[in-house]
């Protein structure tokens, strides 16, 4: 059996701190975690509104996505206990700790379409080839620039489809018993 390098080429934004917008938050279902541990995951979307040194708006330039806004996500356990990557990007952009009642149940959806700063480093993967992370998100600037989103909430990215295809899903008693601090 062969197996190949099949990752897309595509055209990666540049690291630094950017505005962004959530798009969306996807449900992936249970994955390999910590460990090889199963842990229920979920994806966030965001837009990224990338500036050139003189705060000129720069987009994708070649493929079937030029003129578009980069797009970035970030996969998370789904966990709101306080040391949760989730938890600790949520409180950086929200600038301030979850309550114990936040914490029993916080609606991601509310983060759909607003604005924040995401901190975006480039890195070189195990392939040799280059990547970019969304490595902390804070609030947006204030004033807040008048961006507004641009990708449609509808839009999923192939990879996430066939993610969301392949799930196994927790069962629902189990999410709503809030095992996994987030119930949907």
């Amino acid at each position: 059996m062969v197996v190949r390098d099949t990752g897309g080429e595509f055209e990666l934004p540049p690291g630094g701190l950017w505005p962004a917008f959530c798009v969306n938050w996807f449900d992936v279902g249970i994955r390999p975690g910590f460990e090889g541990k199963p842990t229920h995951k979920v994806i966030g979307l965001f837009e990224l509104v990338v500036l050139d040194e003189s705060g000129h708006e720069v987009r994708m330039s070649s493929g079937e996505y030029a003129g578009k806004r980069f797009l970035i996500t970030k996969e998370y356990t789904m966990s709101l206990n306080e040391g949760a990557t989730l938890s600790v990007d949520l409180t950086g952009w929200r600038g301030r700790e979850f309550t114990p009642e936040e914490r029993a149940g916080f609606d991601l959806d509310v983060t759909k379409r607003k604005m924040c700063t995401l901190s975006v480093a480039e890195y070189t993967k195990r392939s040799g080839k280059p990547g970019v992370k969304v490595v902390a998100i804070a609030p947006a600037q204030r004033p807040a620039p008048a961006y507004q989103p641009e990708t449609p909430d509808s839009y999923v990215p192939d990879w996430i489809r066939r993610l969301m295809a392949g799930a196994t899903r927790a069962p629902i008693e189990s999410q709503a018993e809030g095992d996994y601090g987030i119930p949907f």
